[in-house]
């Protein structure tokens, strides 16, 4: 995976070398010195790529509020906020960027851009969407970027709240970025399926890295739900394509609950095809909500499709019908050092796994499900099931293995959302601190927060992994470090 990471941020670094520069210092929708005088430069202007830079001159934090729609990007282009933090306003009438070539966006401010309500995809990706050849390498890098009430509405598949970037040959990259209130309606009560409140990408190769995505949702008006109320990622077959999301904050979101199917992904859907992979690492789901995979829903078309879910910790997610912690479908699962915590659903509370290949499950903790027990699984293979120093409050029917260990009573765990990345906290004297499984494979060189591990978190001497996704620090007894 590393290999096809260094290729897209590659790809990333090319579309930033420009030949021209074209500044903006005025927030008026258009005459000299305004964002659609250089946009309208940049597109007309030959040998791209090139960078639209606000100036020193521009209001810190000055909105733009446009008063009609701006022209389609046909070139590779950057577009800098340049430390001024600029707002541009769609004002609830129109979309904002459409391009049919590579993007670069940076410490810019997007809000307020709405979609048409068309049965075609000039409904989607409210604020960015990509409008070029499917065949195309068009790749779309999102740096210190903030997404604000986009909406995307369409009939029957309105994709992307926000972003919409169906580029099967491309890819997306979204940095230190924050998503906020964003939505994909469908308006079609008997066909309707909605993706990606926040984002829907189509593509081959995705990384989410330090974001945010607080209250994005799916909305439908009738009974058929949509997928993925902040994320809908559907990466596309090839050997090694990818999806690697880490380091992010998913809190509530939201997929339509009461629907009568689908509604999967209340935080994050993500469906793999041929020969694709997924990497799920350090995040923090709180208060996310669907009708399957409250927080979490993983879609594999085989089990040679390898899901990697790690250091993640799931707080309060709810399903109305399974899986209120995560569901996956069809896939090769590793799950290592997650923590699940208050997951309800009617049926399997917290973990929903069918057809699915679980390799490798352990040091994660399960506690306090409501609504049912804590897991189902249906049709799973374990033939080659490996891992230890797993711990619950009561049992996970279906992914039992000897090395299972129980926590005595109710167990009620801290939770600290202080940083970014919020985590589930053991209480001082749990079983599971020191307690996980030291194996290589099971036990990670970093938590959620970056700590290495293992710490001696008991303090009798002997450094080893914690259960779940947050590693105690040794404690410390001296100021002066002499232990």
């Amino acid at each position: 995976m590393r290999h096809f990471i260094a290729c897209f941020l590659l790809l990333s670094i090319a579309a930033t070398t420009n030949a021209a520069e074209f500044l903006v210092s005025s927030r008026l929708d258009s005459g000299a010195g305004t964002f659609r005088e250089a946009l309208i430069s940049a597109i007309t202007t030959p040998s791209p790529p090139h960078v639209i830079r606000f100036t020193a001159a521009y209001p810190l934090g000055g909105r733009i509020n446009l008063a009609s729609a701006l022209p389609t990007i046909q070139v590779e282009l950057t577009i800098e906020g340049n430390n001024r933090f600029p707002q541009l306003s769609g004002v609830e009438q129109f979309p904002l960027l459409i391009t049919t070539r590579s993007l670069t966006l940076r410490d810019i401010q997007l809000m307020d851009g709405w979609a048409p309500v068309v049965n075609t995809t000039a409904g989607d990706g409210g604020c960015v969407r990509y409008n070029g050849a499917p065949t195309a390498v068009a790749t779309l890098l999102v740096e210190r970027t903030n997404f604000l009430n986009c909406r995307a509405r369409e009939l029957f598949l309105a994709g992307g709240g926000a972003i919409h970037w169906p580029a099967p040959a491309g890819g997306l990259e979204i940095r230190q970025s924050t998503f906020t209130n964003n939505r994909a309606i469908s308006n079609d009560a008997a066909n309707e399926q909605p993706r990606g409140g926040a984002v829907q990408a189509s593509t081959s190769a995705i990384v989410i890295t330090g974001s945010t995505f607080v209250d994005n949702q799916v909305q439908t008006v009738g009974t058929r739900g949509g997928l993925g109320g902040a994320l809908a990622l559907f990466v596309q077959p090839g050997d090694f394509n990818f999806a690697s999301l880490q380091g992010n904050r998913f809190s509530g979101n939201q997929v339509t609950e009461n629907a009568s199917d689908q509604g999967r992904g209340g935080a994050v859907f993500v469906a793999l095809q041929t020969g694709t992979q997924v990497a799920i690492d350090q995040n923090w789901f709180n208060g996310n909500s669907a009708r399957e995979g409250g927080a979490l829903f993983l879609r594999g078309t085989n089990v040679l499709n390898l899901m990697n879910v790690r250091n993640n910790s799931f707080h309060n997610g709810q399903a109305q019908f399974a899986g209120g912690g995560m569901s996956v479908l069809s896939g090769f699962l590793v799950a290592t050092h997650n923590t699940w915590n208050e997951s309800l659903a009617p049926s399997a509370s917290t973990l929903a796994f069918t057809n699915t290949d679980v390799r490798r499950f352990a040091n994660n903790v399960l506690v306090r499900p409501f609504g049912s027990a804590h897991c189902t699984m249906t049709n799973i293979v374990r033939n080659s099931l490996q891992g230890a120093g797993n711990f619950f409050d009561s049992a996970c029917s279906g992914l039992e293995q000897a090395s299972d260990q129980f926590f005595p009573g109710d167990l009620v765990l801290v939770v600290d959302e202080t940083e970014r990345v919020g985590v589930l906290k053991l209480p001082p004297g749990t079983s599971a601190i020191d307690g996980g499984s030291d194996v290589s494979d099971d036990c990670s060189a970093t938590d959620a927060r970056g700590t290495t591990r293992p710490q001696d978190g008991d303090g009798n001497g002997q450094a080893r992994c914690d259960a779940g996704a947050y590693e105690v620090a040794s404690p410390v007894l001296f100021r002066d470090g002499f232990e």
